[in-house]
């Protein structure tokens, strides 16, 4: 066989370059896209923003009770808002519920992990 369809011809050669060639492309385009989803679905429903300082009071565990709203301000759960859902004061901690992934999660804190937010 001779010629451009013979085995191992430069012109196969050439075609697999090309195709190779198409395929990184299209697989860097693809995890460019990915990325940028991803940063911003993440801007839209889980952005850090700072809490506002007119919106916390700190209070001692004495004081909370069941439904007051919380801003998280340390740990993995930081900057999240939340509601009391359990006081246990013989262990000195609070049981929120904050938002994660559109799924109310129970989470134990202490007193100093959270600051009252305004309703």
């Amino acid at each position: 066989m001779d010629g451009f369809n013979a085995p191992g011809s430069a012109g196969e050669t050439v075609v697999f370059v090309a195709i190779l060639a198409v395929i990184i492309g299209l697989y860097v385009l693809m995890r460019r896209t990915y990325r940028r989803w991803q940063d911003q679905y993440w801007e839209r429903h889980h952005a850090n923003d700072p809490v506002p300082e007119e919106e916390v009071v700190a209070v001692p565990i004495a004081e909370w009770s069941l439904g007051d709203p919380v801003w998280v301000v340390d740990g993995p759960y930081a900057k999240l808002k939340g509601k009391v859902a359990e006081v246990r004061g013989s262990r000195n901690l609070l049981i929120v519920e904050v938002d994660v992934y559109g799924r109310s999660t129970p989470v134990e804190l202490s007193p100093e992990q959270v600051l009252r937010a305004r309703s």
